[in-house]
């Protein structure tokens, strides 16, 4: 879960930095999906890891301000940005300007209209310079609004957050799992209901009965039986063991 990772040593003779030059520790620095930053010892001092890190630091403060940089710095390059990119604008419309006045002069009749088109271009220097300018303070809200997210994600309001949402979640499961036992007793009734429909104990309820052989098998057919067998009659309440003394076919 970490952003970034310092490997770092303050000072120390070689032989203490030695580890650091371990080709097991080089090689998994290598494949790390996470960015690293190699500090150890001074800024003369270099070790294999300092070779196969996304970025060396001189000291270990020095990789510390690397990750951590000072708002006020950025805010300060923020400010020169906006400088540099007026200055820049302002270079940019004056070549405009002057190329307008170019074409102003050589032209004679059509006054008018680059008289237009230069207002257009006021109208649009002016657009362009409330647009920066808004996009420069939405950038310093943000900075600002991303530092107050900083203090108040504190550990122990994250915790009571991922408390509340795991409470919301066990009630979301309870309330599947009723929701699934409901259906799945629905669907048991049915299939009861079913089978009561089909079931063959119904018909012998309404006066029919089965017969069946020695090895408890439904006899379809005269040809399925012989003189002296024996068979079961099963009934509603119970059954009737018989012999067979003669099979008449049908006629």
């Amino acid at each position: 879960n970490c952003d970034v990772l310092i490997l770092t040593r303050g000072g120390g003779s070689i032989e203490d930095r030695w580890a650091f030059n371990d080709e097991t520790i080089a090689r998994s620095i290598h494949d790390s999906d996470i960015p690293i930053i190699s500090a150890v010892g001074h800024e003369i001092d270099y070790t294999i890891c300092d070779f196969v890190s996304d970025c060396r630091a001189p000291t270990p403060s020095a990789a510390a301000e690397i990750v951590s940089p000072d708002i006020n710095i950025i805010i300060q390059r923020l400010n020169e940005k906006e400088l540099q990119l007026n200055r820049m604008i302002l270079s940019f419309l004056q070549t405009h300007y002057q190329k307008v006045d170019s074409l102003f002069r050589r032209i004679r009749n059509p006054a008018d209209y680059l008289f237009h088109i230069k207002t257009q271009i006021e109208g649009l220097q002016v657009r362009l310079y409330k647009n920066i300018t808004s996009k420069i303070k939405m950038g310093k809200e943000t900075l600002t609004h991303i530092d107050q997210n900083l203090q108040r994600n504190h550990p122990s309001e994250y915790l009571c957050n991922l408390s509340s949402r795991l409470g919301l979640l066990e009630k979301r499961l309870n309330d599947k799992i009723i929701e699934l036992l409901i259906t799945k007793h629905e669907k048991w009734e049915n299939s009861l209901r079913l089978l009561e429909a089909v079931s063959p104990l119904n018909t012998i309820k309404r006066g029919y009965a089965i017969v069946l052989n020695k090895d408890k098998k439904i006899i379809k057919s005269t040809s399925d039986i012989k003189i002296n067998d024996r068979i079961f009659t099963m009934l509603a309440d119970g059954g009737i063991f018989s012999n067979i003394e003669e099979i008449q076919p049908k006629k």
